[in-house]
């Protein structure tokens, strides 16, 4: 199942905000891993002691799904992969609401505007419905 695609506008915020990902991806990173750690100290475990190489993948695929967002018909099962893999990391459905604060508080913090992160904040909720299904179709048809 394709999700609903983002409304235009949804688009055209998420794009605004790519250059954090694509240009300024260790600060970027560094801000979002020290709000998540900061929010959830557990996770830290999960995580490389080293976390440049994994923060600049991270805001890879971030400024690729930015891109991407217009299109979910390719851009879902490019997710889906993505979630069946982080399975064997220990990633867990639950994670992902964690994630999720940690962007959109990172993205304010970052100077992102109301109307952007609230924008992102559908948007991750559309980008981790799918992660969630594709990794844990048991949980998700529970939903149903």
């Amino acid at each position: 199942m394709t999700p609903a695609p983002l409304s235009p506008a949804d688009l055209a915020l998420l794009r605004e905000t790519r250059p954090a990902f694509a240009d300024a991806p260790d600060r970027t990173a560094a801000a979002f891993y020290a709000t998540l750690f900061r929010q959830a100290p557990g996770l830290a475990a999960m995580f490389p002691r080293d976390l440049g190489e994994q923060g600049r993948k991270l805001c890879a695929m971030i400024s690729t799904a930015i891109g991407a967002a217009g299109d979910m018909e390719t851009l879902a099962p490019v997710l889906a992969e993505m979630a069946r893999r982080h399975v064997a990391y220990g990633v867990t459905a639950g994670h992902y609401a964690l994630v999720g604060r940690a962007l959109l508080a990172t993205l304010a913090e970052l100077g992102a505007s109301p109307a952007q992160v609230a924008a992102w904040e559908r948007a991750y909720g559309v980008l981790s419905a799918v992660m969630i299904a594709a990794a844990y179709p048991a949980q998700s048809a529970e939903k149903l």
